[in-house]
């Protein structure tokens, strides 16, 4: 991601069909964010990655960490597919990108967050190796101001990246589509 992908980013978040809103972490219609997100790129603690189809966005896949502090060892994904782009394989494709740039960083736990009622999205993730560490009642309210369960989810990139090279494969061998 880069500054000039300011405008088919705001326009990528704003064309997401509010069922996607509902569970995301940040107001990612809010165009002073997206402008902040592009004008203030920091990869010592964000790397962005996005998907294009016909130079437009249709996934957008981030990795977040610290370079410094008690948690400098951890990263967390954030992930969106566009709906109709949704069961291709490019959102498992960005996590997979992410995993590797987590390997390379040496970092020793990844982590994903959710709300308790994306149960696709649960069992999506423990396919690719994420296991769930907790759960926070309450912790977190989504657009409508109603209150959810926080889930978070966690592995070592090494074992993440070796449940997602077998599925993979899996899925070639069989002609299955990735998730």
């Amino acid at each position: 991601m880069t500054k000039l992908d300011f405008e088919k980013l705001h326009a990528f978040f704003c064309a997401l069909p509010e069922e996607d809103l509902l569970y995301l972490k940040d107001d990612v219609t809010n165009r002073e964010l997206i402008e902040q997100w592009t004008s203030q790129i920091d990869h010592k603690r964000v790397l962005a990655i996005l998907a294009l189809q016909n130079g437009q966005i249709v996934g957008d896949a981030t990795l977040h960490f610290e370079h410094l502090g008690w948690s400098k060892h951890v990263g967390e994904i954030r992930c969106v597919v566009a709906s109709e782009f949704q069961n291709r394989g490019i959102g498992t494709h960005m996590v997979h990108e992410l995993v590797q740039h987590a390997i390379r960083r040496d970092l020793k736990k990844v982590s994903i967050m959710m709300m308790d009622c994306q149960q696709k999205e649960h069992k999506t993730f423990e396919r690719i190796g994420f296991r769930k560490a907790a759960t926070l009642p309450g912790y977190v309210v989504d657009i409508h101001g109603d209150e959810h369960d926080l889930v978070i989810m966690v592995n070592e990139p090494e074992d993440i990246w070796k449940n997602m090279e077998e599925l993979i494969l899996n899925m070639d061998s069989r002609g299955d589509r990735p998730l």
